[in-house]
C-alpha cells in the first residue's frame, strides 16, 4: 500500500510504467503516473482500514481503576511529618547568641 504526500491518495501498487523522477533513499520518492500526475509515494506499512482500535475499559471499570490509582499515589505523596529536635538551653542567667550556643555544642561534642 502507497499513500501519496501531495494527494493523500492511497494506491495499491505502483504502476509499471510510471517514471520515478527522483532515485534518493528517502522514504518518499516522486513518481509521475502515465496519466501527468505527479504523486510522492511511501509505502504504508499497515493500512488505516485493517487497524481495528482494541475495545475500551467499561466507564466504570475505568472509573475504579483511576480512583485506586488516585488513592494509591495520596498514600505515597502523604507529607512526613518530621519532628525538630528539641534544643535544649542551659540559661545561667546570660542569653545566649545562637552563635555561642552552636560554640558551646562544638566543644561539648569535641570532648
Amino acid at each position: 500500500m502507497w499513500k501519496c504526500a501531495i494527494c493523500s491518495g492511497e494506491f495499491n501498487a505502483i504502476p509499471d510504467d510510471a517514471v520515478r523522477l527522483t532515485h534518493t533513499t528517502a522514504r518518499t520518492n516522486v513518481y509521475r503516473f502515465p496519466d501527468g500526475a505527479i504523486h510522492a509515494l511511501r509505502k504504508i506499512r499497515n493500512p488505516r482500514s485493517e487497524s481495528i482500535p482494541p475495545p475500551l475499559e467499561s466507564p466504570k471499570e475505568a472509573t475504579e481503576l483511576l480512583q485506586s490509582v488516585v488513592k494509591a499515589l495520596a498514600e505515597l505523596l502523604q507529607p512526613e511529618t518530621k519532628s525538630e529536635p528539641e534544643i535544649e538551653i542551659e540559661d545561667d542567667g546570660e542569653s545566649l547568641t545562637p552563635m555561642a550556643l552552636a560554640f558551646r555544642r562544638r566543644k561539648e561534642i569535641q570532648n
